[in-house]
């Protein structure tokens, strides 16, 4: 069993962010179990908490899966990469394969460079009193940092995004997210310092 204090204080704070707010709904049985309720839980959820939808139901989910314990909304970490060393960015792509890869490509590396857009995105986007889900922040970092210039479309200047093979996934975005996140500045930042008191 893993004991609490081989625990890394930053995989607790994930773990107890995650249990904050699923904590409500995960007891809720069986009607949780029911797609529309659930729907209606999760909503609810995204408006209070200000993450997206989809980030509270892979933590719902994770949940079930794993025993129904508050250790079941750890990250996984532990299971990526040789223990305590980050891989460097090469020149191939790391990780799984995309089943559609010989339609969009194989991606990209998060290198350096890359992670400095997603902190400058997260501090401008996310870390805000405007509260904007970790999936809008993805989005506006597309089309802030990932465009081919813009198009007109009735006076107003759209960007164009690139194909997803040339831009870092979500999933890649959120796992830095989780990796680099800042509980304290998240909660002064989007509520209040008395919040965090």
């Amino acid at each position: 069993m893993l004991k609490e204090e081989d625990i890394p204080e930053k995989h607790k704070k994930i773990r107890d962010r995650a249990w904050e707010v699923i904590k409500d709904m995960a007891d809720k049985e069986p009607d949780i179990f029911q797609s529309a309720f659930r729907g209606k839980l999760i909503k609810k959820a995204s408006e209070i908490y200000g993450v997206s939808e989809s980030w509270i139901l892979e933590y719902l989910k994770r949940y079930w899966k794993r025993g129904k314990t508050r250790n079941a909304l750890l990250p996984d970490y532990r299971n990526c990469g040789a223990k305590g060393k980050e891989r460097k960015a090469g020149n191939a792509k790391r990780g799984r394969h995309r089943i559609n890869q010989d339609i969009i490509g194989e991606g990209v590396n998060v290198t350096e460079d890359i992670k400095k857009i997603f902190r400058i995105t997260v501090n401008k986007y996310y870390y805000t009193t405007a509260k904007n889900s970790l999936t809008l922040t993805y989005e506006l970092m597309r089309k802030e940092y990932f465009s081919d210039g813009f198009k007109e479309e009735n006076g107003v200047k759209i960007p164009i995004i690139k194909p997803q093979a040339e831009v870092p996934s979500f999933g890649q975005f959120r796992y830095w997210f989780e990796k680099e996140r800042n509980v304290k500045k998240e909660i002064t930042s989007r509520y209040s310092n008395k919040k965090y008191q």
